[in-house]
């Protein structure tokens, strides 16, 4: 199969809503959540494909496009972002419990509220919704729900797994009840993810590819950082559990040399 950009943008209601954010100015956050191997990342870099040429009408260039996994990597130049695709992936990984305040929830919050005239992407990668603030959510433009599901190939004799896109449309309310939430959220689409194998445009192809090395890579640095973190810990541990034994044993001589003095 092939993506075809023109064709999506003139003639499904999805895509041609995301064309006219553009046109009259906005700028357009997408929240994506799923369990691991939903298809959260291939879903959102074929999202990026269709927008980079269907939109912005421009080529699939490897070295100006970046894929994040901090916050601060793309806040700290978001001066001189615009009409630019922010692909954060891992968001998860900056959502501690010690930082949500300091860090993710008040930057992202900032970004969302007063870069509207950049008209930028922004796609937000998230294990679980969950993990958004209440207050940052109605900022979003879009929640995409990945969701799985299995059936068996009576061809092949194997189970395949088919992965549906469910793209909802967040509208921010101004007013708020006991009955109505601080924003209203409506389907939009029901997309199913195409085998990545299958499509055939090789400018997809080598965005995917780079995108994919770059998860590997940082996925393999969040998995040394949370060993290092777990080795500290445990060095922290025994270091106190030491100091303990120490205390005792000088609390044990000072107690003998009082038996003695009797």
């Amino acid at each position: 199969m092939r993506l075809e950009p023109e064709i999506l943008f003139e003639d499904n209601e999805f895509f041609k809503a995301l064309k006219k954010r553009y046109e009259i100015g906005n700028q357009t956050i997408f929240l994506t959540t799923g369990q691991t191997n939903s298809g959260k990342t291939v879903f959102n870099v074929i999202l990026y494909y269709l927008i980079k040429k269907g939109i912005l009408k421009e080529k699939i260039d490897l070295e100006k496009c970046k894929m994040f996994y901090s916050i601060v990597d793309f806040a700290k130049d978001i001066t001189q972002m615009e009409n630019e695709i922010i692909f954060y992936d891992e968001a998860g990984t900056e959502l501690d419990i010690g930082e949500w305040n300091s860090i993710f929830n008040k930057t992202m919050r900032h970004i969302l509220q007063t870069q509207r005239v950049k008209r930028n992407f922004y796609f937000v990668l998230l294990p679980h919704i969950r993990h958004i603030s209440y207050v940052l959510l109605p900022l979003f433009s879009f929640h995409i729900v990945m969701e799985t599901h299995t059936h068996l190939n009576k061809k092949t004799d194997k189970m395949e797994i088919i992965r549906i896109a469910n793209i909802y449309k967040i509208i921010p309310q101004q007013t708020f009840s006991a009955t109505r939430d601080y924003q209203d959220i409506k389907l939009l689409l029901r997309m199913k993810v195409p085998d990545i194998r299958k499509i055939e445009n090789k400018d997809f192809q080598g965005l995917y590819e780079k995108f994919h090395q770059i998860e590997l890579q940082k996925k393999r640095d969040i998995a040394k950082k949370i060993e290092e973190t777990t080795k500290a810990y445990l060095m922290k541990e025994k270091t106190t559990e030491l100091k303990i034994k120490r205390m005792w044993e000088q609390e044990k001589q000072k107690w003998d040399k009082l038996k003695n003095v009797k």
